[in-house]
């Protein structure tokens, strides 16, 4: 299994909070939440990229197949990536 962290930024500052989007057919989602429902967000995008980096890392480690391309790290309130880069 290939480990990928994805890396998105629009440019612009939307907040200082920043999130794990994961892509799905024609759209992208928070699915990150806590035990209240609330979406996971991140107070920097390296620690949005860390977090992200462990979850494929626990997913390669249970055998788990995935597209890294399937994740991309934004600032929370920012438009869906179109693409995200993947930065290995």
């Amino acid at each position: 299994m290939k480990t990928t962290t994805i890396q998105y930024t629009t440019g612009r500052d939307y907040g200082a909070r920043w999130e794990v989007r994961t892509g799905f057919a024609g759209y992208w989602e928070n699915c990150w939440t806590e035990s209240d429902g609330a979406p996971v967000t991140f107070p920097t995008e390296a620690a949005a990229r860390a977090e992200l980096a462990e979850h494929l890392a626990e997913m390669d480690a249970a055998g788990m197949d995935y597209n890294a391309g399937d994740f991309a790290v934004v600032q929370v309130g920012a438009p869906d990536p179109a693409e995200p880069s993947a930065v290995e």
